[in-house]
Formats: structure tokens, sequence, C-alpha cells
């Protein structure tokens, strides 16, 4: 369909949601770190931009993997294949990612020692959101997309074919 009409089989919501781990992850990382004394410094806000460019191409990994993987199978045979076959390029990235951060904290520069502890705190946060909530956020997407109801309360996202009129009734009051 053209962009736009076809909200079932859009992932907008999967992005807001993905974008909102993101931001919880930097909440947290900043919350450990402040609690284990780390010094938040100014290059240390680089670090919410870092985590949302790390945390945006795991989400692309992921969405792209399920996309592929047939809409025959149920909800949980589609996440589990789809974090089973793109969970290891996650992990090693986030890992590799991760590691290079900590072992910078080793440096005895104390402003690029907090930032490495900050990244590499906020790495593994946002790898750990990444399998968890996404696969959750993923699980009532695809619940949504195949139209189950007795799968999908009303906690659920319910999804239209194609979109019928505006996406947003306003009330002008009359």
């Amino acid at each position: 369909g053209k962009v736009g009409t076809d909200r079932r089989h859009s992932k907008i919501y999967v992005g807001m949601v993905g974008n909102c781990a993101v931001g919880i992850s930097t909440v947290m990382t900043f919350g450990i770190c402040c609690g284990l004394g780390v010094v938040v410094t100014p290059i240390s806000q680089v670090v919410p931009f870092l985590l949302l460019g790390i945390g945006v191409d795991d989400m692309f990994v992921i969405v792209r993997t399920l996309e592929r993987i047939p809409l025959s199978l149920s909800t949980e045979e589609r996440i589990e294949r789809t974090y089973r076959e793109c969970g290891g390029a996650i992990a090693v990235t986030s890992a590799t990612d991760a590691l290079a951060f900590l072992v910078g904290a080793t440096i005895k520069f104390p402003a690029m020692r907090a930032f490495c502890i900050n990244a590499g705190i906020g790495v593994i946060l946002t790898f750990i959101l990444q399998l968890t909530f996404m696969a959750a956020t993923l699980a009532l997407t695809d619940r949504g997309i195949k139209g189950n109801p007795t799968d999908c309360d009303a906690r659920c996202i319910r999804f239209r074919d194609k979109l019928e009129g505006p996406m947003v009734d306003y009330d002008d009051g009359s």
C-alpha cells in the first residue's frame, strides 16, 4: 500500500517504544552511575545520543529479521526465531561496544573515565531492554497484525487494514 495507509503493518509504535527503551536505559545509566559515585561531566551529555544510535541500530536489525519470519507461525515462534537469528549479532556488537568503553574507563583522565563508564553501562542496559522490552512490544504488535482478539485483549493495539478517513478526528465544538 501507500506510505502511511497500512496501519496494521506500520512499525511506528515499535519505533516509539524502542526509542522509549533507549530513554529508559539512559535514565537508568545516569542513575546507576550517580549511585556508584561516577561524576557526570559535560562530555557525558553525549551518552544519550550514543545510546540512541546503538538502540536504533538494534531495532532495525530486530524488525528486519522479524519481517522475514513467516506470518503463518505463532507469535511466540516468530519472536523466538527472530531473536535466535539476530540475537547473536546484537549481542556481539553490544558486547564489543561495552567492552571498548569499559576498557576506556581505565584511563587516568577523569572526564573520559566518567564518560566511558557511563557509555559502557548504558550500552549494556540498552542491550537488555532491546531483548526484553522490545520482545514484548513485537509480540503485541504481531498479535495486532494477525487480528487475533482472543490472544490480544483491550490492552493490545488493534489495527484496521486501511485508513478510512483522517487519522485523528478533531472535535470542532459544534
